[in-house]
This record gives structure tokens, sequence and C-alpha cells, in this order.
């Protein structure tokens, strides 16, 4: 599959005089390299920074003694320390995974309190859910269709979706058939009214 990467570019465009700066002239061409460079990239992203020379000297205030050369040098270096540092955090994840080291998803983070309301809404649902197929489960199965895999691929040969969108499987209809079951078992307990 080839996808290509969106990318974002800051464009850094610069004359030495006002003169040239009125008259757009160093900067249109800078803006045509810039543009031509992009060419096969049309959904890249450009920031444009423009700097027309004005005898004024770039002071970095928390480094007020470094001139544009440090600055350059300065910026190199940070640059050439992230991309060490994320080929180090990369290749200890890797070898966190090949100690079987499980990385992402759950980590067993579970909320203090008893989240009773939601379960019990959940639960009623589910329970809604089963028993709206209660009579298409009745229906395949007078016709013969009875071992969960059977079950299974009829509900996906008409169409049927599971509760939460996805297609049938033998252990997605064991769950509805169980919860139809336990349904009918407590109807059979519960007192008359």
């Amino acid at each position: 599959m080839n996808t290509v990467k969106h990318l974002r570019y800051a464009a850094y465009f610069r004359v030495s005089t006002k003169q040239q700066g009125k008259s757009g002239l160093g900067l249109d061409a800078q803006r045509e390299a810039v543009r031509r460079h992009l060419a096969g990239n049309p959904d890249a992203t450009v920031t444009e920074f423009v700097e027309v020379e004005s005898g004024i000297e770039f002071v970095a205030c928390d480094n007020p003694q470094a001139n544009r050369l440090t600055l350059h040098i300065l910026a190199a270096v940070a640059e050439d320390e992230a991309r060490r540092i994320s080929e180090r955090t990369k290749a200890a994840l890797e070898a966190a995974k090949a100690r079987g080291i499980k990385l992402g998803g759950d980590r067993g983070y579970r909320p203090s309190g008893k989240p009773t309301a939601a379960l019990s809404a959940l639960q009623q649902g589910a329970q809604e859910f089963a028993h709206s197929l209660s009579p298409i489960i009745l229906r395949l199965q007078d016709a013969g269709v009875s071992s969960l895999n059977a079950l299974a691929a009829a509900l996906n040969k008409e169409g049927i979706r599971t509760a939460r969108g996805g297609t049938w499987h033998a252990s997605s209809v064991k769950n509805v058939l169980t919860r139809l079951e336990a349904h009918a078992l407590g109807s059979e307990r519960s007192p008359a009214a």
C-alpha cells in the first residue's frame, strides 16, 4: 500500500536589501524555487517567514552572546539529538516487545467505585437485542439450522448485524443464546404476579 506522508514545511525567504524587499524580485524567485520543490506534494503545508535585511542584528534573549553561525550550529545539533532520541526510543520499544512486554492497549485500569448504572444499561441493551433476535433464531432452528456456525452464517447471509454492527461468529451466537436461555429460566423461576 502506497501512502503519501503529509509534510509541513517552513519556507524562509530573505533578501539582503530594502530595495530587493520592495521590488519583490528576489522574494519571487525564492517562492518559485519552493513551489517547484513542492510540486510533487500538493498537500504539503507551507508556512512562510520573510526577512528583509534591515541592518538589525538578531539576538537570542536566552543566549545573547550567540551569533547567527552559533545558532545554526545549535539548531543542527538539536535536530540531530531529536533524531537520535527517536531512534533510541524505537529501539527500546522493539527490545521490550521482543522480551514479551505488552505495549499499548489495556493496562488494567479500572475507575474506582462501581459503575452499576452504566453496567445495568449495557446489560439491559444486550438483553433487549437478544430478545429481538429470538423469533429469527427460532425460525432458523425450525428450518434445521442448529449449529452455532450455521446460525452465524445464516444471520450473516440475511444481512443481520451484531449489536455492535459486526458480522456473526459462533461465539457471538452463543452469547445471544445464553442470554435468551438465562432470560427464559429467569421467567420460569419468577413467581407469577
